[in-house]
């Protein structure tokens, strides 16, 4: 079993309780982006860490929405 130390656990939890993109859910990619790529993929890695956070911390039966 791994083990996770809370430093880790408080960073996931930071990351986890930031607004992302796909929450909103009219969204619509070309909205935020404005048509810019780089804008797109950047929004697209930044939804990613906040959705892999939370998926984590579910996995690991840690509340982070407070």
């Amino acid at each position: 079993m791994v083990t996770v130390n809370q430093e880790v656990i408080d960073r996931l939890i930071k990351t986890a309780k930031e607004s992302a993109w796909c929450d909103n859910e009219e969204f619509m990619v070309d909205d935020y982006a404005a048509g810019n790529i780089d804008d797109a993929y950047y929004g697209g890695c930044t939804d990613g860490e906040i959705l892999l956070a939370r998926q984590i911390l579910t996995m690991l039966g840690v509340d982070y929405v407070s």
